[in-house]
Parts: C-alpha cells; structure tokens; sequence
C-alpha cells in the first residue's frame, strides 16, 4: 500500500520559509507530479494533503485516451491532450528509470464497440467525428471486432479501433510518484489546508487545520475538486470548480486467459461503459457521471448498471472476482478543461480542473508548471489554459 513507501516529515520541520520554496496544495497525480519537476529544477517542495494519493487519482481507470475522449466543441482541449499523450512513454519511462517501479503504461489501443443499430448509429457519428479531426481511429466490421478482441460479445455488431490510446496502472502512477518525491527529498504535510492567507495581494502564508500556520512565497493550488473550497482562495476561482462524481468497480479475473488485449469502451443499448484491463489480471469497469456535492457512498444501483452493461460487452466479466467498489470526485469546470496559471493573488498559482483527464494530463501539467515558476510564463499548448480565459470582458 501507499503508506508503506511514504517517508514523511514533521510539520514543524518546514515550518518556515526557510526550508521550502513552493508548498503544494493536493496531492494527486498533479500536485506529486509537479513537485516532483520542481524538486529536481532546484525547488525545496513541500506537498501539503490528508490523504496522499488517495483522491481521484486513486480511483481512476488510468485511460490515456485523447482519440476514444474527443467531444464536440472540446477541440482546444483535444490538441493539449495529444501533445501530453506524446509526451508520455518518455515520462513513463522517466519515473521507471528513478524509481525502479513500473507503472505499467501500455499503447494497447481502445475498442470502442456496439450492441444494435443504435448503438452504432453513435459509434458510425463518432468515428466521422474524429476522421474529421485527422484523428487515427479505424472503423471495424462485427467480425473483425471479434477477431481484434475474442472475448467481447457474439452480437457486437462493430466498432473503432484507436491504436493510439493507452493506459497506465494509475495506483502504481500515483507509488511511483510519492517514491520520485520521497528520493528527491519532496516533504510531505499530512495535514488539511484550512486557508491561504494573503497580504496586500500577496500570498503570506498557510492556516492547516490543527491551526499550524506555514511561511509560503509560492503556493500551488492543486486541490483537485476541493481546490474551490478552501478559504482564501483567489477570488476567480470561487465556485468555479465543483466535484463531478464518478463510481468505479475493481475485478480479478481467474486466469490469464480470460484477460482482455484492449481496452473496451462500448455503448450498450445507450450507456457508456468501459472495462479496462491490467497485466494483473484486475479489470477496472467504469463510471458513473453525476453530480451530487462530495457524497463518497457508492448506490447498489451503480454497480449493478455497471456490472450489467459491462457483461452485455464482455461476458465473462460475470466469471471475475469482485474486490472493490469505489467513489471519487471528478474536478470538473465550466468548459470541462484544467485550470493552470497563474492567480490574481500574487505567489499563488493553480493547476486543477482536470475533469476526466487528469490521468492524461500529468506529464504536460507537471512541466507547465515547473515552467511557470521558473520562468514567470508558460509557453506552448498549456498556454491558453490559465484562470484568465473565464473573466468576462
């Protein structure tokens, strides 16, 4: 488990400005992987979270799907994901290299599969969608679905194949990366952030809630869907990011035979669902959308949805082990893309709102970040993402 390979620190060892450059607020895939950049740039990081690793990035699916996740009218947001999908088998192989841990990040491609005329009518407008885009995705016949993935349902009747998504064991991202912080000396703050405090338009410092106040130059703000709620925050950011829940169910399949060889995300008589496979043989079937504030219980009726229309694309989903049901909150924004940038409080900056692609997003985040603070700017296709875009003019 996670805690087994956290080398925490005091509070009060980096209870001043002395001992820490940059405090990060949150520590999921961003905020660890932003501190990790900034740690090896030359900052003395500290992550400040409750709960290290164990928000969305815990629960995620860890789909790298920037092709299978285009929407209409999120354009701007598909080139940032294709740039930060690029940019991960060198990132992956980079926290390998520092840690000796794999993350098993795997180019496995994703089918996107359907069950009647319906459903392919979606799956037909979505692979004219993405070919308008010049997106690599490949439309499939029924038998060539079947010969692609063997394990998926006789009355599939086709499909999209996009060999460039992939994805990557998100529990063992989130390891590896709370060990690339601990080997480059990255404290961490089990501890809630209660209030940044700020004077005159700068940030001061930071109010935890066993009433620790910390020294802070430079704070980032990478709370996830709680990034809003925390007092003090700067003020274009109030309200602006809420929590988007999403339900998720972990198997194990018996054998090795019955693991799938892709990624199956399918629309079974009208709902989405995905079944995401590991080398460890668990398969991760997902998720629920909703919104319903910061409610972590998990409704018998999800995962009997999820259940049924997973086994109606891969029926032998029905033979697996069940080992967990789990909740977590999407950060989602109004345009359902990442907030990164800099704040109108002096010394604070944010990188949130990472909605359904923060697992996507980590390795482009992480150097956007580390590029904003050691340079004052960011450059390149994080660029048009900062708070600024939602002022109204």
């Amino acid at each position: 488990m996670i805690a087994d390979i956290l080398l925490t620190k005091d509070v009060n060892t980096i209870s001043t400005s002395d001992t820490t450059d940059v405090c990060i607020i949150g520590a999921g895939v961003i905020g660890l992987s932003s501190a990790w950049r900034l740690s090896n740039a030359g900052f003395r990081v500290s992550i400040i979270d409750p709960a290290i690793g164990h928000g969305a990035s815990w629960v995620a699916a860890g789909m790298i799907a920037p092709v299978t996740e285009a929407y209409y009218g999120e354009e701007s947001l598909l080139k940032l994901s294709l740039v930060s999908a690029d940019s991960w088998p060198d990132f992956a192989e980079e926290l390998q290299q520092a840690t000796s841990m794999s993350i098993q990040y795997l180019q496995s491609g994703i089918l996107m599969v359907g069950k009647d005329a319906d459903d392919m009518a979606v799956i037909n407008e979505l692979a004219e969608f993405q070919q308008s885009l010049g997106l690599q995705s490949e439309r499939l016949s029924a038998r060539e679905v079947h010969k692609a993935e063997p394990l998926l349902a006789s009355d599939v009747q086709g499909g999209i194949l996009t060999k460039v998504d992939a994805q990557v064991d998100n529990r063992l991202l989130v390891q590896a990366l709370v060990s690339a912080c601990n080997r480059s000396k990255v404290s961490f703050i089990h501890q809630m952030v209660r209030e940044i405090k700020s004077v005159k338009g700068r940030v001061e410092r930071l109010l935890l809630q066993d009433g620790t106040e910390i020294l802070a130059d430079k704070v980032v703000l990478a709370a996830g869907s709680w990034s809003s709620s925390i007092q003090g925050v700067p003020s274009e950011l109030w309200d602006l990011i809420r929590p988007v829940k999403g339900e998720i169910l972990r198997l194990k399949v018996p054998d090795p035979l019955s693991v799938l060889s892709h990624i199956v995300r399918g629309v079974a008589k009208g709902g989405v669902i995905y079944v995401v496979p590991r080398q460890s043989r668990e398969i991760v079937v997902g998720a629920t959308t909703y919104e319903k504030g910061f409610d972590t219980s998990v409704q018998a009726e999800s995962v009997y949805t999820l259940l049924r229309d997973a086994r109606m694309l891969v029926p032998s989903v029905c033979q697996a082990q069940f080992n967990q049901a789990a909740a977590g909150f999407r950060p989602g924004t109004p345009d359902n893309a990442p907030i990164v940038g800099r704040t109108s409080i002096e010394g604070v900056f944010v990188a949130t709102g990472h909605y359904r692609s923060g697992i996507l997003l980590t390795p482009l985040s992480a150097m956007a970040v580390t590029e904003l603070l050691t340079t004052g700017t960011i450059n390149g296709a994080m660029s048009s993402f900062s708070p600024q875009r939602f002022e109204k003019h």
